[in-house]
């Protein structure tokens, strides 16, 4: 249930998204999709994606419970580092349109090489951490389709103000 729940936002998001002019590939759907981090980013590299965005629904930190962006770290040894630049700006573009949808604080962009998947992006690449599902006010709030609607705007409208920022 919960994973055909969430497919519903996905779809949601999606269909946000191109009515605003962009392509998306959705990589993760109930019973279908690609499971791995790492398989995805492939296919991200494979497509030449413009940029790679990977929600979270959990929390990373307990005890960072705001929104917050990821991406790898400048310094890193990784491919994804050399794109730091422009992750950074995806990351603050999508929290503020969010946070500002939400409600939620604003955690920041955080630099991070944690991620194998991710640090191997040939893209632009954030992991946006939506909220943090233990924490029952959040959860609640996340629950709710009204709710989600505002974070599904948030998110489209940040993805666009980052598109508008970028001379690509």
């Amino acid at each position: 249930l919960l994973k055909r729940r969430y497919d519903r936002e996905l779809d949601a998001l999606e269909k946000r998204l191109e009515e605003n002019g962009f392509e998306t590939v959705l990589t993760a759907r109930a019973g279908e999709g690609i499971s791995s981090e790492a398989k995805r980013v492939e296919l991200a590299n494979q497509i030449q994606a413009d940029v790679l965005l990977q929600l979270d629904l959990g929390s990373s930190d307990p005890a960072q419970s705001a929104a917050a962006a990821y991406c790898t770290a400048a310094d890193s040894q990784y491919p994804a580092a050399a794109h730091f630049p422009y992750s950074n700006k995806l990351g603050k573009r999508i929290l503020k349109y969010y946070t500002k949808q939400t409600g939620f604080a604003d955690g920041g962009v955080i630099p991070s090489s944690d991620e194998a998947g991710r640090n191997e992006s040939r893209m632009p690449a954030v992991m946006l951490k939506l909220g943090d599902l233990s924490d029952s006010g959040q959860y609640e709030k996340m629950k709710k389709e009204r709710f989600q609607a505002k974070m599904i705007k948030g998110i489209a409208d940040g993805v666009a103000a980052y598109f508008q920022a970028v001379d690509r």
